[in-house]
């Protein structure tokens, strides 16, 4: 076994007590070709593109053959690659001389963080406006966070209180971050409904003396759900839950 690259003769002999002979050959043994892995990066996020380059002299090597740790493989010189699952790849590139057909490897590891949780519970989910909501941060601590509020404000205390003036629906979203500045985030949706307003119409059978019967029209806006009307009589049992009633004046 040769453990050098060079030049060697390999001299046989060989004698039977009657004559002796010889035989050389020379054997040329070819220098592995330089090659060294290095990342752009050796600690990434998930789906964080990651630059990778051979660091030695690029002449004369061909057949650059990435394996990055996962199944897949890259025939680039320098590829971009992102990891879709946190882990730690060891990654290998294989080069061959152009010269010689020789085959060297390099590998290198690189570790892909998990995207941190985020979590969170709404003191309210709907309610009329204005609508002040309370958001209880359930996400581990040693994070950053970022909130959206769906109505154009931002917030990035860790658990936020938000007044929502107008009726709508909003998606709320909380993105927290690590050291790395890798993210994970979570929405839920609050419903702001209007307030309503009251609003009606009668019409009188006969406005000429009692008994006169008034039939009632309701115009509320703002979708309520329930009424209560008062006839004015100063009878407190003459009033109404009906959308729309009616009432005989005596």
């Amino acid at each position: 076994t040769y453990f050098q690259p060079g030049t060697y003769w390999l001299e046989h002999y060989a004698n039977n007590n009657c004559s002796a002979d010889t035989d050389s050959v020379l054997i040329t043994v070819f220098a592995f070709p330089d090659v060294g892995v290095n990342p752009q990066d050796t600690s990434v996020c998930i789906d964080a593109l990651v630059s990778w380059a051979d660091t030695t002299n690029p002449g004369n090597k061909t057949g650059y053959q990435w394996s990055m740790g996962n199944g897949d493989t890259l025939a680039l010189i320098s590829p971009t690659y992102a990891y879709d699952s946190a882990g730690t790849y060891e990654v290998i590139l294989a080069v061959s001389s152009t010269i010689t057909g020789c085959t060297a490897r390099d590998t290198a590891s690189i570790t892909v963080t998990p995207d941190p949780p985020a979590s969170f519970v709404p003191s309210l989910m709907s309610g009329c406006a204005p609508l002040s909501v309370a958001f209880a941060n359930g996400s581990p601590p040693g994070l950053s966070f970022n909130w959206d509020f769906g109505d154009g404000n931002f917030s990035n205390v860790a658990n936020p209180s938000h007044v929502y003036t107008q009726a709508g629906t909003y998606i709320v979203t909380l993105t927290s971050f690590d050291n790395l500045a890798c993210d994970g985030d979570t929405s839920l949706t609050i419903v702001v409904h209007p307030q309503p307003t009251s609003a009606f119409s009668y019409v009188l059978d006969d406005s000429c003396g009692a008994p006169a019967t008034a039939s009632f029209s309701n115009l509320s806006s703002g979708t309520p759900i329930a009424y209560h009307w008062d006839f004015d009589t100063g009878n407190a049992t003459d009033t109404s839950n009906l959308t729309t009633p009616s009432f005989t004046y005596n």
